[in-house]
């Protein structure tokens, strides 16, 4: 498939980013203008700007939709599964174990990211194959994405025992679909100008990190709608604070089907025609020599970092702040996603500074001081303060949220979402809402809480929030500098290679606060993931030098390869010289 609808060849695409008619109303195809020569950028014309860039939003648009589609169940996916399988593990279960769902939990927030990581290399090089277009991926991603959600609203209507693993099934369709973020990041590197690159891929970073903080806050925005008894529900369209969210969730998907329809989404691809241009001006530059692989797997390797810090932040806050705090689950649930919304702005605002620094900055400095230091501290300031009380002590015992009196106090009855309760039994098959579960957990349940020192409410949101600041400079950045690493070369199959790093560490950030956090506590989970931040640290200053665009690194020349060519050359020269003297001394005797 070809891209624009308009490219039937490569010297099609040239002309659509060389041969760019004048503003002024010059000729198409004219390179120079008042005797200076006009690079394709200043070619292009407003409309085909505005077109372009059109273009480009509608792929930040999809990329925020299918990024929440992982984040929305976060804090909610824990009390859903509660609901959906009260029986789960119950004939091998000993009294005084733990819940055996809280060991699945993970799984299943994990089974997501693995189906993005299987299939992000694939549909990066599937859109290789295509010309670069991602069109059709994105609709079939899109179509994808709305079944998943779907079948994830309508558990209920499935025997007991046959939940969990549809719920597995589910969330790895919706993983799988949003594999398509290769795609994306390889089209806005296509779709740009480097001039501008930095700044639309920052600008998709930003929207694939809105969605991954909304989602706990969509989540909590649906407390008020409370719970439903879904162990007898026979309705294909059953309502509550957890469905309603994968329901909202295929809504987006549809929304995103339509955007990418031939009628609306263009396909533009300015990066191939810059690199011929520069071809043309410089013929050296003809032959791409392969892109540096120490830069290329440097920047994977930070980007799972960066992936994994950032998912075991959110994956962790609510059995952590439950633990600590003595929160309930929807007491955490409300609170994280308030915190979640306040740091989205903030990594909103951190995103939108991205461009502009990067042009009075080097990006290298800025990833160091205001991306990776950050983080560090964030997470040194979560570590447990020697002298506080450990969770499981008098002093802690019972506690519970400095907001409880606005949530369930002893005024409150389940009369108070009477709204609701109203209009359930019309609604949706004749059952109202049931309150959530609201009972305060009495203590941390794990071994290590009489032993480690507990986590201070301010300790925990202050880096919390400075975490949210650091982020987005880090992801951003290093996007940025591994497309113009690559160079103008197509960048699916590598952009896939990138999210796949991402998505190992979405697999595993669950899956370690499961057992890391379970089994040795804060102390082990906080150390392991500062000492991940500094790794990356000093994998940043030991490939400083070589964290260039492409076009900056000249292969090496080899000044003893290059002297034996010269002197084999006079070599030569001298040989026909002295023939010459020879046969011309020769045709003189003759005469």
């Amino acid at each position: 498939m070809t891209r624009n609808n308009s490219i039937s060849d490569p010297s099609d695409k040239i002309k659509k980013g060389l041969d760019i008619p004048l503003e002024d109303g010059g000729d198409k195809g004219d390179d120079v203008k008042g005797g200076e020569f006009l690079s394709g950028q200043q070619r292009e014309t407003k409309s085909q700007r505005r077109a372009r860039i059109l273009s480009i939003y509608i792929v930040h648009i999809g990329m925020f939709i299918f990024s929440l589609g992982f984040s929305i169940v976060l804090t909610g996916v824990y009390p859903y599964m509660k609901q959906l399988l009260p029986n789960f593990g119950s004939d091998d279960r000993n009294e005084g174990e733990d819940d055996p769902l809280l060991a699945v939990y993970g799984l299943v927030v994990a089974i997501n990211p693995l189906g993005q990581m299987i299939f992000s290399p694939i549909l990066g090089w599937v859109a290789n194959k295509m010309g670069g277009s991602i069109r059709l991926i994105c609709l079939f991603c899109s179509a994808l994405y709305c079944i998943g959600n779907v079948v994830y609203s309508i558990l209920s209507v499935f025997p007991e025992s046959s939940r969990y693993p549809i719920l597995m099934v589910a969330r790895f369709l919706i993983g799988v679909s949003s594999a398509n973020a290769a795609p994306m990041r390889s089209y806005v590197a296509s779709a740009t100008y480097q001039s501008e690159r930095t700044a639309q891929l920052s600008i998709l970073a930003s929207f694939q990190s809105l969605g991954f903080v909304i989602g706990p806050a969509f989540q909590a925005a649906l407390t008020p709608v409370q719970c439903s008894d879904l162990i007898d529900q026979d309705t294909w369209f059953a309502l509550d604070m957890y469905t309603l969210s994968g329901w909202l969730s295929a809504v987006l998907g549809l929304i995103s089907f339509v955007l990418f329809l031939p009628g609306i989404f263009k396909e533009f691809d300015v990066a191939e025609a810059e690199a011929e241009e520069g071809r043309r001006l410089d013929p050296s530059n003809n032959n791409l020599s392969p892109p540096d692989m120490v830069v290329t797997i440097s920047c994977i390797f930070n980007f799972f970092i960066y992936l994994i810090n950032f998912v075991i932040l959110e994956t962790l806050g609510t059995p952590l702040c439950i633990d600590q705090f003595g929160w309930t689950e929807s007491e955490a649930i409300l609170y994280l996603g308030i915190a979640m919304s306040v740091g989205g702005i903030i990594s909103v605002i951190c995103f939108a500074t991205v461009g502009p620094l990067s042009k009075r900055f080097d990006e290298r400095k800025m990833i160091i001081f205001i991306g990776l230091i950050p983080m560090i501290i964030a997470r040194l300031i979560m570590m447990p303060f020697p002298g506080l009380p450990p969770p499981r002590s008098p002093e802690t015992f019972n506690r519970s949220s400095p907001f409880s009196s606005y949530m369930y106090s002893d005024e409150m009855s389940t009369d108070d979402w009477s709204y609701w309760n109203r209009i359930g039994p019309q609604m949706f098959n004749g059952r109202a809402k049931v309150p959530c579960e609201s009972e305060s957990s009495d203590s941390c349940p794990y071994d290590w809480c009489t032993k480690i020192p507990g986590l201070n409410i301010v300790q925990f949101f202050v880096g919390f929030l400075i975490a949210f600041g650091g982020y987005p400079y880090c992801t951003a950045l290093c996007q940025s500098i591994f497309s113009k690493a690559l160079g103008p070369r197509p960048q699916g199959l590598w952009m896939g290679a990138l999210t796949a790093g991402g998505s190992l560490a979405r697999v595993l950030g669950p899956i370690f606060v499961t057992f890391v956090y379970q089994s040795l506590g804060t102390y082990a989970t906080m150390g392991i993931v500062t000492g991940s931040m500094v790794l990356s640290l000093i994998i940043t200053l030991l490939t400083y030098k070589r964290l260039v665009p492409f076009k900056n690194r000249q292969p090496k020349v080899d000044e003893k390869h290059v002297f034996k060519e010269n002197l084999e050359r006079e070599e030569t020269d001298q040989k026909l010289h002295l023939e010459m003297q020879k046969s011309m001394n020769g045709d003189t005797t003759h005469l």
